[in-house]
């Protein structure tokens, strides 16, 4: 599902609401490939909002709630002619995942920490990222510019 509001063929503003559930990080990836199709966005920049959009909603599904209960993810993209713009807001725990630290780099595999690269990735693949707790939601921006 996808809610179209187009003023022209290089800007829009779409959205999806997702359950908890993993099952819908399949029906995420199609609803953006068929946006990234129809707004002819490069596949450089489909990797990285794939890539973003993968990471962070699984981390809202395994992390964010401590009940079984279905709860809605929302994610919104707004594409411009100079940038896409990723909103995700979730109602689970509140969590700032730019609070956390760099990665810092095993120099041998006996020293390598599992976990953390899914945020590491995110500000690698991002040229911004903006998080706030709003009316009982976690709402990260993504921000990722076209090339030149």
């Amino acid at each position: 599902m996808y809610s179209p509001n187009i003023s022209n063929p290089y800007s829009g503003s779409y959205q999806i609401r997702l359950i908890n559930q993993h099952q819908e990080l399949e029906k995420m990836s199609n609803w953006l490939s068929l946006l990234a199709e129809r707004l002819e966005i490069s596949d450089n920049i489909v990797f990285r909002l794939d890539l973003i959009l993968a990471e962070v909603v699984t981390n809202i599904i395994d992390n964010a709630y401590s009940d079984n209960a279905e709860h809605f993810i929302e994610v919104k993209l707004n594409y411009s002619e100079r940038q896409v713009i990723l909103k995700i807001e979730d109602d689970g725990t509140p969590f700032n995942p730019l609070d956390n630290p760099e990665v810092e780099f095993a120099d041998d595999l006996e020293s390598v920490k599992i976990g953390g690269l899914g945020i590491h990735l995110i500000r690698q693949y991002s040229d911004e990222c903006n998080y706030q707790r709003l009316e009982g939601k976690n709402c990260l921006e993504i921000v990722i510019n076209h090339e030149v």
